[in-house]
């Protein structure tokens, strides 16, 4: 999320109930900056969404402007909670090596085979099968 300019307003959005994974140690989770000192924290609501970090990338940074100077601000999803008061039940449930995407971009119900046993972010696990609805997809973990 960027603010590049001082004219117009970035407010009241709403990011949440999503799935997010990095899968490179340079990739960040988060990233939130703005020409208006101290304005990141009214930007969005953020809340009830699950990360997956692999390499251990960094979860959020931000950038503002202040006294003429981008500052920066990184650090890990408690550090985020802490600072900005956003991603209420949101975690990180996994900083696994490896993950496995799987969708279904059809208009009719799909069972994808499993090689192995697997948890999504949530923490559900599948073994054997998993059955995936039109049009939805899932991040997989192995166990």
């Amino acid at each position: 999320m960027r603010r590049d300019v001082l004219k117009g307003t970035l407010r009241n959005n709403d990011i949440s109930d999503n799935v997010a994974v990095a899968v490179r140690p340079d990739q960040t989770m988060l990233v939130m900056s703005s020409a208006v000192s101290g304005d990141v924290s009214n930007f969005v609501a953020l809340h009830d969404n699950h990360y997956a970090q692999l390499g251990g990338a960094t979860f959020f940074k931000t950038v503002v402007r202040q006294n003429n100077n981008n500052v920066q601000d990184k650090g890990a999803l408690s550090d985020f909670q802490s600072r900005y008061g956003k991603e209420s039940n949101s975690v990180v449930a996994s900083t696994a090596t490896s993950v496995r995407f799987e969708y279904n971009s059809s208009k009719k119900a799909k069972i994808v085979t499993l090689d192995r046993a697997y948890k999504d972010l949530g923490g559900k696990s599948y073994q054997g099968q998993l059955m995936l609805q039109p049009y939805t997809s899932e991040v997989l973990i192995p166990q």
